[in-house]
């Protein structure tokens, strides 16, 4: 379930210094649904870029806070809205980029290396240019996560060890039902044989 899940992207959260401390579900959820709202318009290819008058990341979420919570200041550190930022970039990106169109009964199978190579380039590039956008740091600074610099090469082997694992689970998930239905196959025959005496 939710333990598996959090393990299984430890390999390219490390990568960016890991995760920070964990924050209550309450403000966990509340900065995640901000970072959807604002980037998936971006990942969704509705919005090529930013709109005139479009507020920054950071600053809207401390400020859409404070509106619905009778004024307090956002207790998370930047850090974590970042982590989540970062996590959800990623992880909606790859989830739509890494994989060919739906083939009927097969699911949707990887693309090509040369497409996922320029995929990952792209979405690099992209999110370093979203995060010294949304989050103030301007272009030529750095922002760090876990003491690690967030530059578009290491965000580009984030996304590769992301879409690595992504690609992982769909094997052992493709064995996990290639099983079921071998034991599903297996058991239709049985009955077959008991009620109808045969086997097809």
């Amino acid at each position: 379930g939710a333990a598996a899940a959090v393990a299984a992207q430890a390999g390219w959260l490390d990568l960016l210094g890991g995760s920070p401390p964990p924050l209550p579900a309450e403000q966990a959820d509340f900065i995640h649904t901000l970072a959807a709202r604002h980037l998936d318009p971006y990942l969704d290819g509705v919005r090529a870029a930013p709109q005139a008058g479009e507020r920054l990341f950071l600053p809207a979420v401390r400020s859409d806070y404070a509106a619905t919570h009778g004024g307090a200041p956002l207790p998370a550190p930047d850090e974590a809205v970042l982590a989540l930022y970062v996590r959800h970039a990623i992880g909606k990106a790859n989830s739509i980029h890494c994989f060919g169109e739906l083939l009927m009964g097969e699911g949707r199978p990887p693309v090509l290396q040369p497409e996922l190579d320029a995929h990952l380039r792209s979405l690099a590039k992209a999110l370093a240019e979203a995060i010294g956008r949304d989050f103030g740091t301007g272009a030529g600074r750095e922002y760090r996560l876990g003491g690690v610099a967030l530059d578009q090469a290491l965000l580009e082997e984030a996304a590769r060890r992301h879409a690595a694992e992504l690609y992982a689970t769909q094997h052992r998930l493709g064995e996990s039902l290639a099983k079921a239905n071998e034991a599903g196959e297996v058991g239709r025959r049985a009955e077959l044989r008991r009620i109808f005496g045969f086997e097809c």
